[in-house]
């Protein structure tokens, strides 16, 4: 009996031995050559259980091209390597990754993971480096709803929607493709609701595919400026949307204040609101494949390029821009701003894209004759300007030449007052005339800039509005099976 209790006592001794060492693991004992991380090959789910009960991880999982399973790792919380794919193979085998527990990874790199169904990491915060994965089941899903900060996010596959909920910044680039290339998705007519409320930064935001909604209610910055990209070596990022075979139902970036690099949205989508931002040297490029609307409170800007069909184009306060370019499908019901701020970038053109109405009522441009360069929006050096040298005299004139010169202004001046208040008188009538003819009263969401009779019987503009404000609706939705 007595030799049985110490037999007993020295088995438990040795298990929470082996238990409180299991707790920190390597992925592989084999000592590293040439300073290499320890690294595990899997080939089969069977080499994991080593690793169960493990808590922090030390090394990397290897998954090899042939290895068919699941990779359940759900007491690990703290894994200081990395998970890896074959980046020149295509992998069909890897079935699932299931880490519940895990809060932090320095990395993820799942390229070409065609058979990769769900992806679990419901408790993880940070990755330090990369998120790099493809998904080509389509009843595919992930749930990363704690990730919080990233460095890139890379990722491509079939899902009915992308949400990151607690995501708040990305370091470099934020890429999201639904529609990757492949004979398994080549008929693919569904689309995809992406949900990001809680993305505040991120350097480059590309989204390609079939895109149905796109939610970033809290997004402030977007782009780099150039001096701050050009050391490191990258481009300054900025905003990519291409939403095909779908009528993506806007683009509303209500918190943006910081916009640079490019500003590119091609394709279907019905909305693009920029009320948010007044001041950007970003390039802006719409390309629309259908009827789109566009607001926008800029005053100075890039380069900016507009085609397709707009039935709405308010840029209300629109005063610089290197360039501005206007190609519509049809005539388009402009705002007086808009012709003016389109008269002064691009002298002695005329907004063509505009109706009659709306260049009639518009009236004579008062022509400033500023440069149309977009000032700098970080502090640039200040130079001293070129001395001349005064001619001699002083430059003074002549009394002859001076009282020619008043004699010739006076003139000039009763002939230009003459002329403006029978210009007034004649610009008084058409408007009046007009005035039954333009639609009046409240506005709807969607509808051309209208003008009101006031009291006075002239015009006023009213400039139209819409439901962009209103919160998105909840894109989430539970995985399969849950």
């Amino acid at each position: 009996m007595i030799l049985n209790m110490i037999a007993l006592t020295a088995l438990l001794v040795e298990t929470s031995s082996i238990g409180a060492d299991a707790r920190e693991c390597l992925t592989n004992e084999t000592v590293p050559l040439y300073g290499a991380a320890h690294s595990l090959t899997l080939t089969s789910p069977n080499q994991l259980i080593p690793l169960d009960g493990c808590e922090t991880l030390i090394g990397d999982i290897e998954i090899h091209r042939h290895f068919h399973g699941s990779l359940i790792l759900n007491s690990v919380t703290n894994f200081t390597g990395r998970i890896l794919v074959d980046s020149n193979a295509n992998n069909d085998g890897l079935e699932a990754i299931e880490m519940l527990n895990l809060l932090s990874i320095t990395d993820i790199r799942l390229y070409r993971a065609w058979g990769l169904r769900a992806i679990q990491m419901p408790r993880l915060v940070s990755i330090a480096w990369q998120l790099v994965f493809t998904q080509g089941p389509e009843d595919s899903w992930m749930d990363f709803s704690a990730l919080k900060t990233v460095n890139i996010i890379d990722i491509a596959g079939t899902w009915a929607n992308v949400s990151f909920p607690a995501l708040e910044r990305v370091g470099s680039y934020f890429r999201i493709f639904t529609d990757p290339s492949r004979e398994i998705v080549a008929d693919r007519t569904d689309s995809v609701n992406i949900d990001l409320p809680a993305l505040t930064k991120v350097r480059d935001l590309i989204i390609v595919g079939h895109v149905r909604s796109l939610s970033t209610p809290k997004l402030e910055a977007l782009g780099e400026p150039e001096y701050i990209a050009y050391p490191k070596e990258v481009n300054q990022g900025g905003l990519l949307v291409s939403a095909n075979y779908t009528n993506l139902s806007g683009v509303f970036l209500p918190s943006l204040r910081q916009l640079h690099g490019r500003f590119a949205l091609d394709g279907h989508m019905s909305i693009i609101d920029l009320y948010g931002i007044k001041y950007t040297d970003a390039t802006i490029t719409v390309n629309a494949s259908s009827p789109v609307e566009i607001y926008s409170a800029l005053e100075q800007a890039g380069e900016i390029y507009i085609t397709g069909d707009i039935p709405v184009i308010n840029f209300t306060n629109l005063a610089r821009a290197e360039k501005l370019e206007i190609v519509s499908d049809s005539e388009v019901h402009c705002s007086m701003s808009l012709i003016h701020a389109y008269r002064n970038i691009n002298y002695p053109d005329e907004p063509s894209f505009c109706d009659a109405v709306s260049l009639d009522l518009a009236g004579e441009t008062v022509y400033t004759h500023t440069s149309s360069a977009t000032p700098s929006l970080t502090p640039t050096p200040s130079f001293n300007p070129t001395h001349i040298t005064p001619t001699p005299g002083g430059g003074k004139l002549s009394a002859g030449l001076q009282a020619c010169i008043a004699v010739v202004a006076i003139v000039a001046g009763g002939l230009l007052i003459g002329g403006f208040i029978m210009k007034c008188r004649k610009k008084k009538h058409i408007k009046r005339e007009d005035a039954t003819n333009v639609t009046t009263g409240g506005l709807t969401a969607g509808t051309a800039a209208v003008y009101n009779a006031d009291a006075t019987g002239g015009l006023s503009e009213v400039l139209p509005r819409h439901s962009a404000d209103e919160a998105p609706p909840p894109y989430s939705r539970p995985p399969p099976g849950k």
